[in-house]
């Protein structure tokens, strides 16, 4: 990695009610963020609301977190503002997502791709991590990404199953990957609703099916991932030999959770009390306990199966049980 690469950590809370109501479980996966990276490190969220902005300045200060509007950056560029419209323009919902009540869930979770995409354009900015804002992380992204350069990663994403990948966490290289990306995302939606159906061998068309389908074409066997740069980040609970599996000079194992170790560890949004897994998941942690591990900075940061875990993907939105300050962590469900 060369020597002045920094990454930069970027939330997206689209949607006019979004930070102050659907999605306010925002905060503590942002304080745990700051609490994680280097001090300097840059956190930005991206917001489609002024009046929103306005509101929450006073705690996004406090946390050192800079926003910014995502229409701002769309008319900071004709390419990006060009890519926005072509995808607004063939948008359609197949197969209805309502979250705790958020009716524009569907647009916003892919839209949210594009709006990343328009900062780092804008900005000039390489190196970014992305993550989900129900996510926790646990690990400094200088070092991640310096991994990522060493394994020649350019984006990386996680798959659950066979049929979803979940941007729960994301690291994108530079603009250009992303909107190969991106691209691809509208060239589906392009087909119209039958024929996409029918491609995506899906009634379900969002984010995390036509991932899956990326990933599959560009990272679906180790040499296509060395030819693409596009790789699945590592999901399984063993210790695996790939570039991505380990970090740092004694090669400690990592793995990244898409959403299955948040939600058996944590529950399920509809079941928050019980351990939530299902047998279309690719990674199985029945039986398996949390532990945590604390650092030199009184830090407590979870491993499970002796691997230490880079994000918690946690659908209960409990995002509290699993900070990496003070005490009282939870183990797992009823643990």
């Amino acid at each position: 990695m060369h020597s002045d690469a920094r990454p930069t950590l970027v939330y997206t809370c689209l949607g006019n009610a979004a930070i102050t109501k659907h999605q306010n479980y925002i905060w503590r996966s942002l304080e745990q963020a700051r609490r994680i990276v280097e001090p300097s490190l840059v956190i930005v969220l991206i917001l489609s609301s002024a009046e929103q902005l306005r509101e929450v300045q006073p705690l996004l200060q406090r946390l050192n977190v800079t926003p910014i509007l995502d229409e701002d950056l769309y008319r900071a560029s004709n390419d990006s503002f060009k890519i926005i419209s072509d995808f607004r323009r063939v948008f359609f919902v197949q197969g209805v997502m309502i979250p705790h009540g958020n009716t524009n869930f569907n647009i916003v979770t892919t839209e949210r791709l594009f709006a990343i995409h328009a900062y780092m354009q804008a900005t000039n900015t390489s190196d970014v991590f992305h993550v989900e804002n129900d996510n926790m992380l646990y690990m400094d992204l200088v070092d991640l990404t310096k991994r990522m350069h060493m394994c020649h990663v350019y984006l990386a994403l996680a798959r659950a199953s066979h049929s979803h990948v979940v941007i729960s966490i994301a690291y994108i290289r530079n603009a250009s990957t992303l909107a190969h990306f991106i691209r691809f995302i509208t060239d589906i939606y392009r087909l119209n609703r039958t024929r996409a159906i029918e491609h995506l061998k899906t009634d379900w068309i969002n984010d995390m099916t036509i991932a899956s389908r990326y990933l599959e074409l560009f990272a679906g066997t180790p040499e296509r991932s060395k030819s693409s740069g596009i790789y699945t980040l590592p999901t399984q609970l063993t210790k695996g030999n790939c570039c991505l599996c380990t970090l740092g000079n004694h090669e400690e194992a990592i793995v990244f959770d898409a959403r299955t170790l948040g939600k058996y560890f944590g529950g399920d949004y509809w079941l928050p009390n019980s351990p939530f897994w299902s047998k279309e998941e690719l990674v199985d942690p029945r039986g398996r306990l949390l532990v945590w591990n604390q650092t030199s900075n009184d830090l407590k940061i979870p491993f499970v199966n002796g691997i230490r875990i880079v994000n918690l993907h946690i659908h209960s939105k409990r995002l509290e049980l699993f900070s990496s300050a003070g005490k009282g962590q939870t183990n797992g469900i009823g643990k």
